[in-house]
């Protein structure tokens, strides 16, 4: 697992590894967080910055496996992203996230918990969620989405074809990265954005 987590880890440019200002990560065989277990977290409101990660479930040897801890490292990745980057009037903040959903839906959060005993059946097969956990709440939707990015998970690739949302989502999460790139004059040349730019070729403006 940590050669695993190196690997995917050393994607990211010095400039955003500088801003994120990690200073630990954990990992642990159990982790329960908050009465649940899971299998990753951020925590940006330590008073250094973490993440811990665990493990009981890795297998090296099942390439889902690998491919589950691969996005589930760079979910808690992108959910320090998003609070460090994303400011009012961007691409992925607010409204301008929120409303790209099919009309009537709300967030799971954003229901009291009597109304919401059978909220990922009800909601099966909406567009626009990379997975039914994205729909908890709008930061899980876009770490999410972007780990299936990263990961470069195929069924969500097939996924981006017919479902209209989830492309338009998967178009403001790159718009993003487009900014942070801009804004902290980071080259092209990194591995990061070697690999975005591969996946979606960033259009040239004549």
């Amino acid at each position: 697992f940590v050669h695993l987590l190196r690997e995917e880890l050393e994607l990211y440019p010095d400039e955003i590894v500088s801003k994120l200002n990690v200073k630990n990560i954990y990992i642990l065989d159990d982790f329960v967080f908050r009465n649940v277990k899971v299998a990753g977290q951020s925590f940006s409101w330590l008073p250094q910055v973490s993440f811990a990660y665990a493990i009981s479930s890795f297998d090296p040897m099942k390439s889902s496996s690998r491919d589950f801890y691969r996005r589930t490292i760079h979910h808690e990745i992108f959910h320090l992203m998003d609070s460090k980057f994303s400011v009012r009037g961007g691409p992925i903040h607010g409204t301008n996230w929120t409303d790209l959903n099919e009309k009537g839906f709300r967030f799971k959060l954003d229901y009291s918990a009597a109304d919401q005993p059978f909220f990922t059946k009800d909601n099966a097969g909406r567009l626009g969620f990379a997975e039914p956990y994205g729909m908890n709440v709008a930061t899980d939707d876009r770490a999410t989405l972007y780990g299936r990015l990263m990961a470069e998970d195929k069924l969500f690739f097939e996924r981006l074809k017919t479902d209209k949302i989830l492309k338009v989502k998967t178009d403001r999460i790159l718009e993003f990265s487009q900014l942070i790139k801009r804004d902290l004059g980071i080259m092209s040349t990194s591995s990061f954005f070697l690999k975005i730019e591969g996946m979606f070729p960033v259009k040239k403006e004549s």
